[in-house]
């Protein structure tokens, strides 16, 4: 093939001198303008920056562009962005090299002008042009898998080094005559000449001879130097003689005055091209002779008549699997004269068995062979074996869905030698047969389903069951003879018809007619899937009904779509009828099983009755069901249950028992009677007494022999053939009844005897021998809190509290089973776990033989008695305790009265408990509320001998403690653990052999502050009850009140005192809130202490409204209530009611209040306390209860003790603490103001006491002091 194209000019190429420098001559820089410009590669320059200096149309064409738009453009232009660090790194790399990059070939990609990656081949080279590098890329599609490589050494073979790194090219010069002139690698490496071979050689050197002959080289030339430039395809001879196919491109060069300088020529071998080209082409060949034929044999012997034809081979067979599938059998032939033949023949019997065995080894590896050194065939001209050249074979396997299907076997002789190689000729066949086994396959499917067809045919016509072929629109296309059988349709008259138009009616298991949607055809239409066995019944158009079984499968399109529904149609028209009767006998015995078990769950026999006429009359499928009672005093029948009401228009009248109905009969000779049509019955006249439209029934007695109580009828409007298993059902279900009537009779006996049981007073359940609970009473249940329901079937030892050993039940059971009575009182334990006492009668029942047979048991409830008992006891020996407790305590009120210091109260609280009968070891420590520890001060040494201090210990060390401490009440703790020390301390031990059992912790308490705690320590178990624990509480207040004293005395009697001052901004005082918030001035003029461990103060405000200030405070929890007492503007008194604050937290330990301001948010406290009190545990409590408190000041003061005195004999001891305390309030509350700001009701609500109370201590209050005043001691004797 000759092809022709021009190309004599470059235009839009810039020149190659201007990027590649001036060292090329004039030749070599328009040599290599025109061959890079006619390259079909393309070609890009790039300098250091990544600056395009160069592109040829070939490579701007590449990325869509013209060389004039990429030329001044950065790289990333044509560069995809996911490769644009590689192109970097590359860069990089060139440039960070000491000597030139040699060339390196990638796959890349270049980015389109339209957005689009185009795959590519990419060679890199590097040259240097007056001290700057270039990059030089060439660029191939990917589709040519193009490599190329070059490198550059030097500036003066910047030409060689472009066209170096081209290898799939051959590149050379020629002169005007046809000589070479210049060389690149890859002319070497296509045609075998090294360069120093091939200069000056003419370029005919390259053709065939008989190319030479014709002149073509010299052609040609002429035709580049005519027309510029010429494209041409050929063979063309290599240095060893071997031939290759090459694409050539020729261009003539020329100078600036247009004289010819020489040839640029492209060479590229395509040998493999026209190789795979030849191969398509043979494949389409083989396979269509294949395809055009008719049979599997011959498609082969076509095929093999192709192979011959178009390849250099001469002989061929096919071989195929025989039905054996183990061995292989010849089905065609191809002899060396070309014709087709089927017959053995040709080969010698050595070369035979190596064919033979050549075919069966590659069909049983699957992979191509050779066998060499055959003699070859005979012609058909000789009969001798042909003899001279060796012949050689090779089988080639045929396969499909990875197996053989078949074996072609060619040979050629060596005379044939057209220069191929063995692996050539093998590709080839292959090549060739590629396409064989598929269409093998298709043909051998074709002739199964041509098989299957026919045998379909066949079993239409022989199948015993119906087949149905339907369209997706419903239309029957196919049917087999047996469908007449079944539809009572022929062939003619069902093909046409819808699936749903084959019967009068087509419907369910309920008579309901089908819907189109739920015919099973209709189903795999619609889901795609078989429907199994679906069932249905038929009413056909001869009239007769029939039962039918169908299943349908779909038959699917290549594609998977549902073209058509075959459906397999069975009769089960007996089985169904078979399937009725089991199903009948089966609702029977369920029936039958469900009536039983409700007959054995109620008691109400007449709504068994009821229950059971139902159930009868639809199990039996008959029109009536009805239960007699027979009244024997006037030997009629009367109707207890009925359904269908066939008992006539009164079902509650009474009818004559008459022997000549069916009804009457059965009562009196007990017979079970079944009447199909009374009309045909001679024994009975009617089948019911009052009622004649009833004409079948079936009638049993309800009863024994002896004594009959009543029929079981159930009864038809129509004749009705009534089986063996519907009589017996009946007369099952009348035995049922006649149980529940004996049974019914039986409790009426014993209902009397219930009834007594029931209503009895005491407790009574009924055991069999073993002890098992068959009845309880309900006094039984009230008594144990059991219902019967959870008892009955238990036995009574589930009752047992554990307080009895097992040989007092062994004892019991002893006496019982002899059948003696047994008496006793038995401890038990209801169900809530509560334990209850009875006195117990337990008897033996016996039976005729008198052997026992249950027992009877009475409980009589005596728990109450029994706990009076034991509360009595228990009062007793709690009394006893309180008077020994009282009579230890007696000595240690007295010592109290006299102690006068703190010190020897508590010595003498800890001496005389642990001197007392009641206690053997007791402690004193102080309580430190902000620590929450407490510190022993004072023991019983003789206890504790040698112990020199006891340590301060937490108080939620001992639980006991922490809870006194926390409620301010006595707790006690009554298992006593010592082992490990005496809690709370686990390091101290008494040395003596006491077992302390019990101990308890004495809260030491004043107006609910607790100053301290008393630990008291019993060897009694049964130590510290509800009576002593108050006993003890009492003595803890005591104590606190005679604290408090003794450090009031101290601060009355001394010369001087201690005055603290305290300041605080603390959140949790509501007075401190309020007066930053409204910014006012508060200040404390009377803090007097109510009932109820309450205080009432009055608080004089300055600077805000007082109702103001009285509503803010009441917000608070610590503020009860709150009064304005008076009102002017923004001044005033309030009354408040409170439980705690800083001032009461002082008061409460001791401290008189000499000044309270809150003022800003801060509020300032000053306060008074004796000499000798704990500083320390004031400050301690302030802190701990409020925070951001400082303790700001302690001054010692001086007062006179007489003036003090005097005071406190003069006014003081006149009155009591309660009239202070109220004469105080009213002063203070405006009382005594006119008019009055507070009145007596008012001021007695604050005080929590009644009015008259508060005015009696008002009036005695006033009277003491005038009597001071007016000295007028003798007033209390008027």
């Amino acid at each position: 093939m000759e092809g022709r194209s021009d190309r004599s000019e470059t235009e839009g190429s810039r020149p190659l001198t201007g990027e590649f420098g001036t060292s090329l001559d004039s030749d070599e820089a328009a040599f290599a303008q025109t061959l890079v410009e006619t390259l079909a590669a393309g070609v890009v320059s790039v300098d250091e920056s990544g600056t395009i200096v160069y592109a040829n149309r070939a490579g701007a064409s590449l990325a869509g562009y013209s060389p004039e738009e990429l030329v001044g453009e950065p790289v990333r232009t044509i560069v995809p962005e996911r490769p644009v660090d590689w192109y970097s790194r590359s860069f990089e790399r060139c440039v960070e090299r000491d000597r030139p990059l040699e060339a390196t070939t990638f796959e890349r990609y270049v980015r389109h002008k339209d957005g689009h990656d185009v795959p590519v081949t990419v060679s890199f080279c590097e040259q240097t042009q007056d001290g700057q590098q270039l990059f030089t890329v060439v660029l191939r599609e990917r589709t040519d898998r193009s490599e190329s490589a070059s490198s550059a050494e030097n500036r003066d073979h910047q030409f060689r080094a472009l066209f170096e790194a081209v290898e799939e090219y051959a590149v050379y010069r020629l002169d005007p005559d046809g000589h070479i002139q210049t060389w690149n690698r890859g002319a070497t490496t296509m045609t075998g000449y090294e360069e120093d071979e091939i200069r000056d050689g003419h370029l005919s050197v390259f053709y065939p001879s008989t190319a030479v002959e014709a002149g073509i080289p010299d052609e040609t030339l002429a035709t580049a130097r005519r027309e510029g430039s010429i494209e041409v395809e050929g063979w063309r001879v290599r240095k060893d003689g071997t031939r290759f196919w090459a694409n050539v491109t020729m261009t003539a060069i020329r100078d600036d005055d247009g004289e010819l300088t020489g040839y640029a020529k492209i060479v590229q071998d395509r040998t493999a091209e026209r190789r795979d080209e030849s191969r398509r082409q043979l494949l389409a060949d083989v396979s269509r002779g294949l395809a055009k034929s008719e049979t599997i044999d011959g498609g082969l012997r076509t095929a093999l008549t192709t192979l011959c034809t178009l390849t250099p081979v001469d002989y061929g067979e096919a071989w195929i699997p025989a039905d054996s599938e183990t061995s292989l059998e010849r089905a065609a032939v191809v002899d060396p004269d070309g014709h087709v033949d089927t017959t053995e023949r040709s080969w010698s019997p050595d070369d035979r068995t190596r064919l033979d065995a050549l075919a069966e080894r590659v069909a049983r590896r699957g992979e191509s062979a050779w066998s060499f050194d055959l003699r070859g065939p005979s012609t058909a001209a000789a009969d001798a074996w042909q003899t001279g050249d060796e012949w050689s074979a090779l089988g080639v396997p045929v396969e499909a869905d990875g197996s053989v299907v078949a074996v072609l076997v060619v040979a050629r002789s060596g005379e044939h030698d057209r220069g191929d190689r063995e692996d050539d000729l093998r590709e080839t066949i292959e090549v060739a047969v590629s396409s064989l086994g598929p269409m093998i396959a298709r043909k051998r499917a074709e002739a199964d389903l041509e098989r299957e067809r026919a045998f379909l045919d066949q079993l239409l016509k022989t199948s015993p069951v119906g087949i149905v072929v339907a369209e997706p629109d419903g239309t029957i296309t196919r049917v087999n003879d047996h469908v007449e059988r079944l539809f009572g349709l022929t062939a003619s008259e069902t093909i046409g018809r819808r699936y749903d138009q084959l019967g009068r009616k087509i419907y369910d298991e309920n008579g309901d007619r089908l819907t189109v949607e739920e015919f099973p055809i209709t189903r795999v239409f619609e889901r795609n899937e078989p429907v199994f066995d679906y069932e249905f019944g038929i009413a056909r158009f001869d009239g007769e009904d029939r039962w039918l079984s169908a299943s349908s499968a779909p038959v699917r399109t290549t594609d998977g779509d549902v073209e058509q529904v075959v459906a397999v149609v069975r009769d089960v028209t007996e089985r169904k009828r078979h399937e009725r009767e089991l199903q009948r006998r089966l609702t029977q015995q369920q029936e039958l099983t469900e009536l039983g078990q409700v007959a054995l769950e109620t008691s109400d026999v007449d709504g068994l009755f009821e229950e059971t006429v139902h159930a009868l009359r639809d199990t039996l499928d008959v029109d009536g069901c009805t239960v007699f009672r027979h009244e024997r005093d006037r030997d009629e029948l009367s109707v207890r249950a009925d359904a269908g009401k066939f008992s006539g228009d009164d079902p509650t009248a009474a009818v004559t028992a008459t022997q000549d109905s069916q009804v009457g009969h059965t009562l009196h000779t007990g017979d079970p009677l079944v009447v199909d049509d009374v009309d045909a019955e001679t024994r009975v006249r009617t089948v019911l007494p009052r009622d004649r439209d009833v004409v079948a029934g079936i009638t049993v007695r309800i009863g024994s022999e002896e004594r009959p109580w009543g029929v079981l009828v159930a009864a038809a409007t129509d004749p009705e053939t009534f089986s063996t298993h519907d009589r017996n059902f009946v007369q099952s279900v009348a035995t049922l009844l006649t149980a529940a009537v004996e049974r019914e009779q039986a409790d009426q006996k014993v209902r009397a005897f219930r009834e007594a049981v029931e209503q009895a007073g005491h407790s009574i359940y009924l055991t069999d021998v073993d002890g098992t609970i068959e009845y309880v009473n309900p006094a039984f249940e009230r008594l144990t809190g059991y219902d019967a329901s959870e008892v009955i079937g238990e036995n009574p030892r589930l009752l047992q509290s554990g307080v009895h050993a097992e040989s007092f039940y062994a004892d019991l059971w002893e006496t019982i089973l002899d059948g003696e009575v047994w008496h006793g009182e038995v401890t038990n334990e209801r169900k809530s776990g509560e334990r209850f006492t009875v006195n117990q009668t337990i008897a033996p029942v016996t039976d005729d033989d008198g052997d026992v047979e249950r027992f009877v048991a009475v409980n009589a409830d005596i728990t109450a008695q029994k706990e009076r008992e034991r509360t009595l006891e228990r009062q007793r020996r709690s009394l006893e305790r309180v008077r020994q407790v009282t009579e230890s305590l007696r000595p240690l009120n007295r010592a109290l009265a006299r102690a006068s210091t703190r010190d020897e109260i508590e010595r003498t609280v800890c001496e005389q408990l642990t001197t007392s009968d009641a206690y053997q070891f007791a402690w004193y420590g102080s309580y430190n509320p902000a620590v929450h520890r407490v510190t022993p001060s004072v023991w019983c040494e003789d206890i504790l001998p040698g112990v020199d201090s006891l340590d301060e210990v937490d108080v939620e060390w001992w639980e006991t403690l922490a809870r006194a401490i926390e409620t301010g009440d006595v707790h006690a703790e009554t298992s006593l653990d010592t082992e490990d020390g005496l809690p709370p301390w686990t390091t101290v031990s008494p040395e003596t052999e006491t077992e302390y059992e019990t101990a308890a912790a004495v809260p030491i308490v004043f107006d609910d502050t607790v100053y301290g705690v008393a630990g008291v320590y019993s060897t009694r178990p049964n130590a510290f009850d509800e009576y002593e624990r108050a006993l003890l509480g009492e003595l803890g207040e005591r104590v606190g009140h005679a604290l408090d004293a003794a450090r009031n005395k101290q601060l009355l009697h001394t010369d001087t005192a201690v005055e603290l001052e305290f300041r605080t901004r603390s959140p949790e005082s509501v007075y401190t809130l309020v007066s930053e918030e409204l910014g006012c001035r508060l200040t404390l003029e009377s803090m007097v202490p109510t009932a109820k461990n309450r205080f009432v103060g009055y608080i004089a405000v300055d600077g805000a409204a007082p109702e103001t200030v009285r509503d803010r405070l009441v917000e608070s929890s610590t503020v009860h209530t709150t009064r304005v007492v008076h009102e002017q503007g923004t001044t005033g008194t309030l009354e408040c009611i409170v439980d705690n604050s800083p001032v009461t937290t002082l008061v409460n330990h001791g401290a008189t209040i000499r000044s309270a301001v809150v003022e800003d948010g801060v509020e300032t406290i000053r306060a008074e306390v004796a000499p000798e009190t704990d500083v320390h545990e004031i400050t301690d409590a302030m802190q701990a209860r409020y925070s951001d408190t400082s303790f700001v000041a302690k001054r010692t003061i001086d007062r006179p003790v007489r003036e003090l005195a005097a005071e406190q004999q003069e006014f003081g001891e006149t009155l009591t603490d309660r009239q202070r305390e109220v004469l105080e309030l009213a002063y203070h509350g405006g009382f005594f103001e006119s008019p009055r700001e507070s009145t007596g009701e008012e001021l007695a609500e604050s005080l929590g006491i009644s009015s008259p109370t508060f005015y009696v201590h008002i009036r005695n209050a006033s009277r003491k002091l005038l009597e001071q005043l007016l000295d007028d001691p003798d007033h209390s004797d008027r």
